[in-house]
This record gives structure tokens, sequence and C-alpha cells, in this order.
């Protein structure tokens, strides 16, 4: 289910991005921890739409601190150094990073602790 896409190439984690209601994020997100191997959870963090956007492309632009550090505590945990280096530096078909759409978006708490992980 998790790994699942849309006819636009969504995972249930960029669909769930949208949510408004952080609590039903943080159980999918205990979920993915408890019940995904390394490689499902690799495969969910560097998947793409059909735009190449990551979930972290649609994270920077909602701008929710408190669900970016803990996606990049997730991938801290299952996930290499290049994989985690690999999903923060994924770009988009306009060739943009979730650093760009961050800094376009005039959002600089998102930096914050994603530059320990790179």
């Amino acid at each position: 289910m998790l790994l699942a896409t849309d006819n636009e190439g969504r995972t249930f984690f960029h669909m769930a991005t949208k949510l408004s209601k952080s609590e039903i994020f943080h159980g999918i997100l205990n979920f993915t921890k408890k019940n995904l191997t390394t490689e499902e959870v690799n495969e969910i963090l560097l998947a793409t739409d059909n735009k190449r956007r990551t979930f972290f492309h649609m994270e920077a632009k909602l701008s929710k601190t408190e669900i970016i550090q803990e996606i990049l505590n997730l991938a801290k945990e299952k996930l290499t150094r290049e994989e985690v280096n690999k999903m923060l530096l994924a770009t988009d078909n306009e060739g943009r990073t979730f650093f760009h759409m961050a800094a376009k978006l005039s959002k600089p708490e998102i930096f914050q602790g994603t530059l320990n992980l790179a």
C-alpha cells in the first residue's frame, strides 16, 4: 500500500504531505519504521512523481519542519549516507532540489537539521 503509486506517480507519502492532521502522518511514519525494510524505506523516500518530485520536494513547499525532521531521522536510521544525500539532492523536472524549494519559499527553518545529514 505505501509503495503503490497513483496515475501521477505519487506514493502514499507524497499524498500524506497534504494531510492537515500531523498525528495521522505520525501513525504512518511509526508503521513505516516498525514494518518496512530498509530497501522499502529507501524506495519510498526516493520515489518521484511524474514531475520527478520526491516526498521531500513536497514537504519543503508545506514547510512542516517537525515532519521533515522526523523523516530525516528515519532516513538517518535506515539509509546510508549516500542514500540520504541522494534523497536531499534529488532534482525535479525543473532541476530544483529540496533546498531550492525551501530557499525559494524563504523558509530558512527548513535547513535546520538537514545540513547535518548531508
